[in-house]
C-alpha cells in the first residue's frame, strides 16, 4: 500500500497513448524476503528503457498491510515524468508498429515466459505491498498473462 496517491494522467492529444500511468516497481533496502533474481526491485519508475528516478527526489512510503510498517519507498513521479513517458513511447511507437506481427507477436511471447518464469519473486512482491497470501499472488501472475491473451 502507498502512503500517497499516484499521478494518474489521460493525454487528450496522443491517440496512441491515452492513459499514462508512470511505471514504479517496489524494493527494499533490506527486504525481509530473498527473492531469485533482485534486478526485479527497484524504487524507481521505468521510462524510455531506464530506471528513472523522481525528478524532486521524493518519494513515497510503501508499507507492509500487516504491520502498517514502512518496507519500501518508491519514487513519488509527477508530471515530469509523466510527460517524458508520454514522449519516449511516442518516439519508439512507429518503429514498434512497422514490425511484422508475428515478431512482435514473438516479443509478447517473450515477455510472457519471462513473467511466468519470475512469478514466485513477483508474487513475493504483492504479499509484502497488498497483503495476498502468496499462492494467490503466484495465480495472479498466471492469470494476469492469460488474460492478455498470451
Amino acid at each position: 500500500m502507498i502512503r500517497a496517491t499516484g499521478r494518474l494522467t489521460v493525454h487528450p492529444l496522443r491517440p496512441a497513448t491515452l492513459l499514462v500511468r508512470t511505471l514504479t516497481t517496489l524494493s527494499a533496502p533490506h527486504p525481509s524476503f530473498k527473492l531469485s533474481d533482485p534486478s526485479l526491485l527497484s524504487s524507481h519508475g521505468f521510462i524510455n528503457g531506464h530506471l528513472t528516478p523522481a525528478a524532486s527526489g521524493a518519494t513515497y512510503e510503501v508499507l507492509d498491510p500487516g504491520t502498517a510498517r514502512p518496507w519500501h519507498a518508491v519514487a513519488a513521479m509527477g508530471p515530469e515524468e509523466v510527460d517524458h513517458a508520454i514522449s519516449a513511447a511516442d518516439k519508439a511507437f512507429p518503429a514498434f508498429a512497422a514490425l511484422p506481427g508475428r515478431v512482435r507477436g514473438r516479443m509478447i511471447m517473450e515477455m510472457d515466459r519471462l513473467f511466468v518464469q519470475a512469478k514466485r519473486d513477483l508474487a513475493q512482491i504483492a504479499v509484502m505491498e497488498c497483503g495476498k497470501s502468496l499462492a494467490e499472488a503466484e495465480g495472479e501472475v498466471v492469470v494476469g498473462c492469460e488474460s492478455q491473451g498470451v
